[in-house]
């Protein structure tokens, strides 16, 4: 998930990012409702550093009963102030947190534009490719020709993508 300090503060950035990867995520949207959402969890703290010192007031042996019970008003209105304010936080919250993690991972800029894999640009590679005599097998088509991994009956048991070792090679699992 990308730091919402860094959304706000390099909008252009992230922008860019998705216009490379031919996103469609709405920054706009993500901005506003993340900026709604800190503006929320500032009211909130607000109401309650408010209710934390009239409540301190109201300990305090100084006051008659009549500006106690001013006071207690106070904090009543402030707690369905308060419960209010920190529904509509929580639901924002919830929506900022949904649509960051819709939003991809800023890329490199060195990483070129691109329309599917072919414009991929390799960076480096490790070892030298084997050229061999013959055409070389995946491990499901020896698993396969060997017998030792049956596909079919693991998709009438469990459906696909699912297999069944059998033999000395279940017991080397």
């Amino acid at each position: 998930m990308i730091d919402s300090k860094l959304i706000r503060h390099h909008a252009k950035i992230v922008l860019d990012s998705l216009s490379k990867r031919k996103n469609d995520f709405n920054l706009d949207e993500y901005l506003s409702t993340e900026e709604a959402a800190r503006t929320i969890q500032t009211k909130v703290e607000n109401l309650r550093s408010s209710k934390n010192k009239l409540t301190k007031k109201i300990g305090s042996s100084e006051l008659d009963a009549e500006a106690k019970e001013k006071i207690v008003g106070e904090v009543h209105e402030i707690n369905e102030s308060l419960k209010e304010s920190e529904a509509t936080l929580e639901e924002l919250s919830r929506e900022v947190k949904n649509l960051s993690l819709q939003l991809p991972n800023v890329l490199h800029e060195s990483v070129p534009e691109g329309d599917n894999e072919d414009d991929n640009v390799e960076i480096r590679q490790w070892g030298e490719i084997r050229e061999f005599s013959f055409k070389p097998k995946d491990h499901t088509q020896l698993g396969e020709d060997s017998g030792s991994i049956d596909f079919q009956s693991a998709s009438k048991i469990s459906g696909s993508r699912f297999a069944v070792i059998v033999d000395r090679y279940a017991q080397l699992h």
